[in-house]
């Protein structure tokens, strides 16, 4: 693999900081003639061999700073540890973790993300050594998520730039409700959608929502910030 001036790194790391025990992800372009990759963006999941990522079922405690969480595992590096996919295992935190949101490469993701800001639905990853059947936390990474389901009727509001979206599958049962979508100027709008105010008319096709997932600091409750909107057919 290959990485220039252009390489984008989370978390503002660099290859210095790449280690025999890293476990990276890695996207850009492969040379087929030369059998080489260079990467447009890197991202570090771990520096300790050890890798899991999944959905947050449970925070505790559910308000102020977090000690530990549950986490609905979908996927592990390596295998055959004994943490597995498909099982909820609860992961304890020290305080001393390190927090970032995947695709936000500068310092301030800790004020959107931390150890305070942890909420049911979230789509995290996690790293750090693994012994004894337990992994200790020294990284958590807030990922992008997608969604389908549909669109609340009458819950498109101009003004706040949101609307409300009732998520299919579990994130959406760990929701509890609906939950609240945040669209920007960088929202990407698909399937017959090109702005917000396409969905004023309510439309009854189901949507599907990528983005991240947020908990709001007032409310305490997640809310979805939209990096796309999509209307699928029925």
């Amino acid at each position: 693999m290959n990485v220039n001036g252009q390489t984008e790194w989370e978390g503002s790391e660099t290859i210095s900081n790449l280690t025999s025990t890293s476990i990276v992800e890695i996207s850009g372009t492969l040379d087929r003639t030369t059998a080489t990759f260079l990467a447009d963006s890197v991202g570090i999941l771990s520096q300790d061999r050890f890798y899991a990522d999944g959905l947050i079922t449970y925070v505790n405690p559910p308000t102020n700073t977090a000690t530990d969480f549950d986490l609905y595992v979908r996927s592990v590096l390596p295998s055959g540890t004994g943490f597995q996919s498909g099982e909820i295992s609860t992961i304890d935190l020290t305080g001393n973790e390190k927090y970032f949101i995947y695709w936000m490469h500068n310092s301030w993701t800790n004020h959107f993300f931390n150890a305070g800001l942890m909420v049911p639905g979230q789509h995290v990853s996690i790293g750090g050594p693994f012994a004894s059947g337990a992994v200790t936390v020294k990284r958590v990474v807030l990922r992008h998520e997608g969604h389908t389901g549909t669109l609340v009727a009458s819950s498109v509001n101009f003004n706040a730039s949101t609307f409300q979206f009732n998520s299919n599958g579990l994130a959406g049962v760990l929701f509890n409700g609906p939950v609240t979508v945040y669209v920007t100027p960088f929202t990407r709008f698909g399937g017959g959608l090109k702005s917000l105010s396409d969905l004023s008319s309510n439309p009854t096709n189901p949507l599907r929502v990528v983005g991240v997932v947020l908990k709001d600091p007032i409310s305490g409750q997640p809310v979805f910030v939209a990096r796309g909107v999509e209307e699928l057919p029925n």
